[in-house]
């Protein structure tokens, strides 16, 4: 990539356009001896330029109108402006389609005419200024763009695309030299804030800058004001005057050309110094530094002048004012010289159609801070860069001196330049711009374009330093255009504008527009030059992979020959094979081209990137060789697919391929089996002949190993360049390793043929042998490559033989003593394998390779030291001893593991109820071994738990005591009864008890079971099933050490929490807390409140109970599984061991949360309110809430405080009454048939009243006699008569029935229609004992006689016979049988 002009538009018409500026038909040709004609015969001809190309000679005359009219382009490359004395030209762009040109872009003329208004007014300069939208749909694009001009009369007038005027303004009475715009620049270094929009606007005297906002509103304005005025809804209203800044420069003896840099402020040390050295040692410094506006002007005397302009208002100096009362002062009398001061004050000698003059402003004028001088030099113009740090000025000596802004000094010059035109060029680092990091700044760079007209060349250079870049012969006329701005308004408006870089565009002689591109690389040193263009050529590889032309490979070649430097010949091959465009065909051809291209070259003059890269293409060519060969297997495979046919097992042949004997062969076929019936219910996967495990593309393929290697291999002082050796990629998941293995073997382990051309190409990849085998063995473990058919179990046999017999024999054999390390590795992979069954058969398959290999590399080495040890045997007497290999012991260990693994793994997939909530766990060996000793039975118990298999169920299981050797294969898989699911759950669970006695042991697996439970519980508290079950569970563990250990776990881990957040809420809401707090503090339901506070009393009841047995009891002994051995201090410890070690609980601290567990049930339950639960505790008691159990309560806690036994009681007698309410009601229908199925829950809720009472040491009696009054005023006599049994003061008992007999006896008497009639029945002390008794409530009045007869009976039996309560009992008595007669008559 070059630097090179690229077209870009096309002025159309350039006659007419000649026309319209005046130029006539008739050019002048120069004299023949003239000076211009003897300078145009010294043509040299640069010898950069002229390579390649021709210089354009053209006739002076033909090009002069370019060079004499001023012309002015748009940033936007929108608009350009043409302007000649009084006539002007204004172009907009186009685009044309059907234009057949490269050249779509074409310049339409929207103005042609005269723009001056004044008499002799000629146009003096132009300015293209594009306008910001509003719009966020434009996205940086301008609204519109206005043209303004410049007269030699000193008006600015700014018009539109059409040449419609806006706004006009005389700013000073000189003609305008230069219109300069600048726009925002961020800030990009210390002491430079934000630019804003300016306005530059150059007079042979002053400068003024016209603020950017204002502009921009101004124009805005005008131009919706001129669209109503043209539209006839609106007069034309003159808009109001510009705001601006005006300097005079009068240290200048000429002033050409001004440049404004930019706000800078000044270090407070540089403003001290400064200040200093301009005042002297007396001087008044400003403590503040301000800010300043720079401007550069050039001209003579001081060719280069630098001004500071302060920003903001300040206090002037008495010489400032006095200075500039002066000034204004000879502006007015020099303003009516003519007329007098009198008649010009009052109006007289002034003609009445003159037109008004309009003020104009004096300039501020700005001292010269220093300046650069030269007496014979004068600069004709200034050209700033974009980042306002450098500027190149050109001067009547054909000099092009670049100074530094900021420093004020020259650091560059160029000579032989005359009329020179200079621009500047931005340009990105596009290849090493970091995409993933927007943040991230982008270097940028500058280049000087320079146009020497008079030599007609284009040139290019590095700015600062650095040679000339590039050089174009455009011809000697022509005009060179550089915007070094953007859009005005684009700072503050609302679109989204696009950071645009400066660019220069030169217009020919035939009106053809060219951009100067110029690549980022040119600006790079020397040093770095090759670095840089293999870079740039490394992109356009890139460029070339993405087209899908044909012949590209050849371009690709070329482009990698031309590349200088190895490591990126290295980087663009790794690209060619990551690339998803390459194909085989397209990396073989190019790979080979580019080894041969470097075989060519003189190998000892080859660094050492070089070598390596040869190395590279070689081991890709090993690949990509390998690669065809398993595409072409691949392709025969899949269109030779065996159809699917059911054969009987050959189980003789098996067990003599496989080495083992016919029942570990049945045995497996059985596991087997087993598994695809159980596993296939949770995962089913279909497959189709052309599986995708087949396919990968030859870029992934690649990326799978390692190709290029960092270290050179020699052979003899050469290097390498066949048979390297290859390795796996260790960066590559573990997807694409099982794709990659699926690739690689599938074919030929499940079709069962292409061995000697599988293993031919292996041999030939080199590729390392045992990384191949892993890749076999990732494959056969996957869930594509396993196959249950034992056809693909001796295919995969051979396939492994195959790839053992690659390696080196001494690493593949083994003896007694020593380990293989290729089994070893072997048996590593399958240890960490998932895939139970795959790893199993994987297991058994290479170990009959093991086996078989051992035998045939030792046949050899036992033929040579056969005659030895038969003598050696004769000598010592010995018999033949049987060889026994070390590795095949590991095999053996080996296998059995897996055979234990899988089928925990079948039970763990096996859904005893048919539904399908097992979770895919997958396990291992190694899994298994670092999970603890404790993690099969923890894997059972979330196996048990999820698949909802009931603690009862699962106790039958485990308390099988019938164990016979009849395994589950036999026995159950041909069972088809309805029960056959959990059948084979219990075949299984004893199958696996053989295989982990202590890990399926009964307690042990019944807590864990109850532990998941509470887990499960903890995630969902609505889940109240999961309490019940851990209770269940809890209660059907027969060891009370287990039993009250796991109970504390739980109810420490658990349910303290949630315990004390329930009892602080209703202490706190002195009630049962509503759905709304339950759920915010407890996360669970207030109907699922007493579940669990009912779990939280029985929990604390198993502690209480087993607590002593536990002290008294054997420990039970769980020691290591065959399972673990070697492996006994890795994982956790089992949980049953840590139920084991826990401390002994406080029986006074398990009590105490009992009791209050008891009174939150209560409240709970009865929904009492108006009872604050911790406050019927005393003060010291409430210390040891919420604490551990093992915590040991002071003495002084059990004390009772004064009040609290009145508290206590009130509480236990309305939780008593409760209990009783709770019973229902008797039926008076059916007397005598009273039903009795809730009082075994009321008398369990009073005897927990009852236990609270002697906790709190109250009168037990007062509280069953309440009881019993309350159970007999609900008509509940059978169980009130139970409970009386137990009262101790019956005496006191049958005074307080006697009043509810009384009430009941009310009740019959005065809610019948004739009462008097049966108070005729009773005596007159019973009549008196009624009335006395008013309409007392009762809850039950509707009791039979005949019962409370009884109750009257055994009431006499208590009462003492001398007691006026004896005496109305006997009265009551004996009037119920009439009673009984007048009721039974009304009814």
């Amino acid at each position: 990539m070059s630097c090179h002009l690229s077209k870009r538009a096309v002025l159309s018409n350039i006659r007419s356009l000649k026309s319209a500026l005046k130029f006539g038909d008739e050019s002048v040709t120069p004299d023949d001896y003239s000076a211009e004609s003897w300078n145009n015969d010294w043509d040299f001809e640069d010898p950069f330029e002229g390579k390649g190309t021709e210089a354009i000679k053209l006739k002076g005359g033909e090009q002069s109108w370019i060079q004499e009219c001023l012309a002015s382009l748009s940033p936007m490359v929108d608009v350009l402006a043409l302007g000649h004395l009084q006539q002007a030209v204004f172009f907009t762009s186009k685009w044309d389609a059907a234009e057949e040109s490269e050249i779509k872009l074409k310049f339409v003329p929207s103005f042609e005419g005269k723009l001056s208004v004044e008499k002799d007014e000629n146009i003096t300069s132009i300015l293209c200024l594009p306008l910001a939208s509003q719009k966020r749909s434009l996205q940086g694009g301008p609204d519109w763009t206005c043209v303004v001009v410049g007269f030699s009369s000193g008006y600015i007038r700014i018009y539109t695309e059409n040449a419609e005027q806006l706004l006009s303004q005389k700013f000073h009475d000189e003609p305008v030299e230069h219109l300069k715009c600048k726009t925002h620049v961020p800030n990009h270094f210390s002491n430079y804030s934000d630019q804003p929009d300016e306005l530059v606007i150059v007079f042979s005297t002053v400068v003024v800058t016209v603020d950017g906002f204002g502009l921009f509103q101004t124009l805005r304005a005008c131009r919706n004001q001129l669209a109503r005025a043209t539209a006839g809804r609106q007069e034309v209203v003159q808009p109001p005057p510009l705001t601006y800044k005006k300097w005079g420069f009068h240290e200048h003896d000429k002033l050409i050309d001004c440049e404004a840099a930019g706000v800078i402020t000044t270090t407070q040390f540089d403003h001290l110094v400064t200040e200093s050295v301009r005042k002297g040692f007396y001087g008044a410094v400003k403590p503040a530094a301000p800010s300043n506006s720079l401007l550069v002007t050039t001209g003579c005397n001081p060719y280069v002048g630098y001004y500071h302009a302060s920003e903001g208002s300040s206090q002037q100096f008495l010489a400032e004012v006095v200075h500039a009362v002066a000034s204004k002062l000879m502006n007015f009398i020099t303003s009516y010289s003519a007329s007098g001061i009198v008649g010009g004050l009052m109006g007289f000698n002034q003609p009445k159609d003159q037109k008004p003059v309009p003020k104009i402003e004096p300039a501020t004028v700005l001292p010269l801070r220093f300046g650069l001088y030269d007496k014979r030099r004068q600069g004709t113009s200034i050209y700033l860069s974009p980042n306002k740090c450098l500027a190149a000025v050109t001067d009547a000596f054909g000099r092009v001196i670049l100074f530094d802004v900021f420093k004020g000094i020259a650091v560059r010059m160029w000579k032989g330049y005359r009329d020179a035109q200079c621009g500047w060029v931005e340009v990105e680092d596009d290849v090493m711009k970091d995409k993933s990091d927007p943040a991230k700044k982008i270097r940028r760079v500058f280049f000087l374009v320079i146009y020497a007209p008079r030599r007609g060349i284009l040139e290019v250079w590095c700015s600062q330093q650095g040679p000339r870049v590039a050089a174009f012969n455009v011809g000697k006329s022509g005009r060179l255009f550089c915007p070094g701005y953007t859009i005005v308004g684009g700072n503050f408006s609302t679109a989204l504008m696009k950071d645009r870089l400066c660019s220069c565009y030169f217009l020919d002689v035939d009106g053809i527009l060219k951009k100067v591109i110029v690549p980022f690389h040119l600006i790079l040193s020397e040093k770095n030059s090759k670095r840089a263009r293999d870079m740039h050529l490394l992109r356009e590889l890139k460029m070339t992979l993405k087209n899908t032309t044909k012949g590209k490979s050849f371009e690709i070649i070329k482009i990698l020959r031309d590349m200088r430097i190895s490591t990126t010949r290295i980087q663009a091959l790794d690209n060619i094979l990551s690339s998803r465009h390459s194909n085989p065909e397209l990396v073989e051809e190019v790979v080979t081209a580019l080894l041969n291209h470097l075989q060519k070259q003189d190998q000892l003059q080859l660094d050492n990137d070089a070598k390596l890269l040869q190395q590279y293409c070689a081991r890709t060519l090993q690949l990509l060789k390998l690669y065809k060969t398993m595409s072409d297997i691949n392709a025969k495979s899949v269109e030779a697919v065996p159809e699917s046919s059911e054969e009987s097992v050959d189980i003789q042949s098996y067990s003599t391929n496989l080495c083992i004997s016919e029942f570990e062969v049945g045995r497996i076929l059985s596991l087997v089996t087993l598994h695809q019936e159980i596993v296939p219910v949770l995962k089913r996967q279909v497959r189709f002949s052309d599986d995708s495990t087949l396919e990968l593309s030859f870029s992934d393929f690649v990326t799978c190993f390692v190709a290029y290697g960092s270290h050179l291999l020699r052979s003899e002082d050469e290097i390498l360049l066949k048979n390297l050796p290859i390795d796996l990629n260790s960066k590559i998941s573990d997807k694409s390793i099982e794709s990659l293995g699926g690739f690689l073997f599938h074919a030929s382990v499940h079709g069962g043929s292409y061995f000697s051309t599988l293993q031919a190409a292996l041999r030939d990849s080199s590729i390392l042998p045992e990384k191949l085998l892993m890749l076999l063995l990732k494959h056969w473990v996957s869930d594509a490559g396993f196959c249950p058919s034992p056809d693909k179990w001796i295919n995969l046999q051979q396939v492994m033989k195959h790839i053992s017999s690659l390696s080196d024999p001494k690493l593949v054999s083994s003896d007694s003593e020593h380990v293989s390390p290729w089994w070893a590795a072997v048996r590593e992979a399958l240890h960490k394998a998932t895939g139970n069954v795959a790893a199993y058969i994987g297991a058994v398959v290479a170990r009959s390779v093991s086996v078989m290999m051992a035998a045939s590399f030792s046949v050899e080495h036992k033929k040579a030291n056969e005659e030895k040890k038969d003598k050696e045997n004769e000598e010592s007497g010995d018999s033949d001893w049987e060889s026994v290999s070390l590795d095949l012991e590991h095999w053996n260990l080996l296998v059995k593991q897996l055979e234990d693994v899988l089928m925990l793994n079948i039970l763990l997939k096996s859904q005893p109820y048919g539904k399908a909530v097992v979770k895919d766990v997958n396990i291992s060996i190694e899994t298994i071994l670092n999970g603890g000793q404790g993690s099969v039975t923890d894997l059972i118990a979330v196996w048990a738990v999820s698949v909802g298999l009931e603690p009862e169920v699962l106790s039958s299981f485990l308390t099988e005591t019938n164990l016979e050797n009849v395994s589950v294969l036999q026995k159950f898989l041909d069972d088809k009864s309805d029960s056959r699911s959990l059948n084979i759950v219990k075949g299984l669970l004893s199958d696996i008890r053989r295989k982990f006695p202590y890990s399926l042991h009964h307690d042990a697996l019944l807590a864990n079971c109850g532990w998941e439970h509470l887990m499960q519980w903890s995630k969902n508290k609505d889940s109240v099933i999961h309490l019940q079950h851990a209770l269940s569970c809890l209660n059907l563990v027969q060891s009370s050490v287990i039993k009250n250990g796991f109970a504390a776990m739980m109810w420490k881990t658990f349910i303290l929490k949630t315990f004390e957040a329930t009892a602080h809420l209703m202490e706190k809401v002195g009630k049962t807390p509503k759905e709304r707090l339950c759920r915010k503090e407890l996360e669970m339901t207030d109907g699922h409140l007493e579940n669990f506070l009912d779990f939280c009393c029985h929990i604390l009841n198993i502690i209480l109970e087993s607590n002593v047995p536990a002290e008294v009891e054997d420990h039970p002994n769980f020691p290591v599984e065959n399972f673990w051995h070697g492996h006994e201090n890795t994982g956790h410890p089992p949980m049953i061991v840590m139920a084991l070690k826990q401390k002994p609980c406080s029986n006074h601290q398990v009590y105490f949360h009992l009791m209050l567990a008891n009174v939150l049930h209560l409240i709970v339950t009865f929904q009492m309110k108006n009872i604050k639960p911790l406050g019927l505790f005393s003060t010291m008691g409430k210390k040891a809430f919420f604490r551990e159990l093992t915590y040991h309560i002071q003495e002084s806690a059990a004390r009772e405080e004064q009040g609290l036994s009145t508290s206590r009681n009130q509480f236990l007698l309305r939780a008593t009454a409760a209990v009783a309410q709770s019973l229902p009601e008797i039926d008076p229908q059916c007397e005598g048939s009273v039903d009795q199925a809730d009082y075994p829950a009321a008398s369990r809720k009073f005897s927990c009243i009852l236990d609270l009472a002697r906790g709190w040491e109250l009168d037990l009696d007062e509280i069953r006699r309440h009881y019993v009054c309350e159970l007999y005023s609900g008509g509940q006599d059978l169980l009130a008569q139970e409970v009386k049994s137990a009262v101790v003061d019956k005496a006191l008992l049958s005074s307080q029935l006697l009043l509810l007999v009384g009430q009941r006896i009310h009740k019959i008497i005065f809610d019948s229609s004739n009462p008097a009639g049966r108070l005729g029945c009773l005596t007159p002390d019973v009549v008196a004992f009624l009335n006395k008794l008013g309409d007392m409530p009762l809850r039950c009045s509707n009791v039979p006689l005949s019962t409370t007869s009884i109750l009257v009976d055994q009431i006499l039996a208590y009462l003492p016979e001398e007691s006026r309560e004896h005496s109305l009992a006997i009265g009551i008595r004996d009037s119920i049988p009439n009673l009984m007669q007048m009721v039974s008559r009304s009814s």
